[in-house]
């Protein structure tokens, strides 16, 4: 596949444990939608690189005319983020939920995300879910267990100890 921006054969990389494809001259990404949200709502990565990352990037660096996929060749379309007061722009192909990220615009993603109420509750629950002692985890996997929506509330509160 080719970078929608240079044309450049992007590179197979590794973002915080997920795999995604990288151009190395524009540094922007490709991955599938739910991966973007999975990577947002980690918080692998401390708000401070996050910003440092943003601080590095080029304020040209997003694309203004419309991609096409790099993977069916679709005409991209533009959806706007907002990150408080900035607003920035991710292309996402209509077709097959690829998401173009433009150097930077991740880590807005990411830093608006843990800003957020949402990100501050996520963080709540992984602090309250590490101070567990093994019983106590042991007693909140059987009472999510015998929840009818089981899979929704694993989702919510699935955590890496």
């Amino acid at each position: 596949m080719l970078c929608p921006k240079c044309s450049v054969k992007l590179e197979r990389t590794q973002y915080e444990h997920f795999g995604i494809r990288q151009c190395p001259r524009c540094h922007g990404m490709l991955m599938r939608r739910d991966r973007v949200q999975a990577i947002r709502n980690r918080r692998e990565t401390p708000p401070e690189a996050l910003v440092e990352e943003i601080a590095q990037s080029p304020a040209d660096a997003d694309a203004q005319h419309r991609l096409r996929c790099p993977e069916c060749r679709v005409t991209m379309r533009k959806e706007r983020r907002r990150m408080g007061p900035t607003e920035f722009w991710v292309d996402v192909c209509p077709r097959c939920d690829l998401i173009w990220l433009d150097v930077g615009e991740l880590a807005m993603l990411q830093l608006a995300f843990e800003l957020s109420e949402q990100g501050a509750e996520r963080l709540q629950i992984r602090e309250r879910l590490q101070k567990m002692s093994p019983v106590q985890r042991e007693e909140l996997q059987r009472r999510i267990d015998s929840l009818p929506e089981y899979d929704a509330f694993r989702n919510l509160l699935t955590i890496d100890f």
